[in-house]
């Protein structure tokens, strides 16, 4: 059976800026936009927050985490099992937000509707910032195991892409040059990572 919005992401994975600029000229109600958008959000970010926290499970140093602040591993499966779905779908929902507002101070036209379903269209890459993300804190933390760095490197490299689309997304959706379309994600991306390595650390 086809799928017409699985044939559409193949063709902005292959080449972001051609299939945006011709899925932008489609006319579409705002709510056809959002809903197709929304779609894609929450079934890939809760598929992948399932995945993201089973991995987290697996590894030791988030078990002995959690034990030592008297959470059992049960614990960990029932509960921080929905509930790190949840944060992942909350921060994807705000990285768009903030993303749109963005967008909008550097000049663009803002219209999240649209920008919904080209943001879930970048997001099977941009998800795998997580564990790069993850593989970055328990470096700076100390507690980095060998290979550390290669299992960081590895799992940003996904997420490359990912952005180069979602520059292209960017640009396509709120009207804007390159290099705003870039600051748009690269400026909030660069706030939150320096947050994280400054306040996840000390609490491993």
């Amino acid at each position: 059976m086809a799928c017409p919005l699985c044939d559409m992401w193949l063709d902005a994975v292959q080449n972001p800026s051609r299939a945006f600029e011709a899925e932008a000229r489609k006319i579409k109600e705002p709510a056809e936009w959002a809903c197709e958008g929304l779609y894609h959000f929450f079934i890939i970010t809760l598929l992948f927050g399932v995945l993201l926290v089973l991995c987290a499970v697996i590894d030791s140093r988030i078990l002995l985490a959690l034990s030592s602040r008297g959470f059992s591993p049960l614990w960990a499966l029932l509960i921080g099992l929905p509930m790190l779905g949840i944060w992942v779908v909350f921060s994807a929902a705000v990285s768009m937000a903030v993303i749109g507002l963005l967008g909008w101070l550097l000049g663009g036209r803002c219209d999240l509707p649209k920008f919904s379903f080209f943001f879930s269209l970048c997001l099977p890459f941009l998800l795998f910032l997580l564990p790069a993300v993850y593989h970055l804190v328990f470096i700076v933390a100390g507690h980095g195991q060998e290979l550390e760095w290669y299992f960081a490197l590895a799992s940003a490299l996904l997420p490359i892409w990912g952005l180069y689309m979602l520059t292209h997304a960017v640009r396509v959706v709120f009207r804007l040059d390159v290099l705003r379309a870039f600051l748009t994600w690269a400026l909030p991306f660069a706030l939150a990572l320096i947050f994280l390595v400054l306040m996840v650390p000390p609490l491993l």
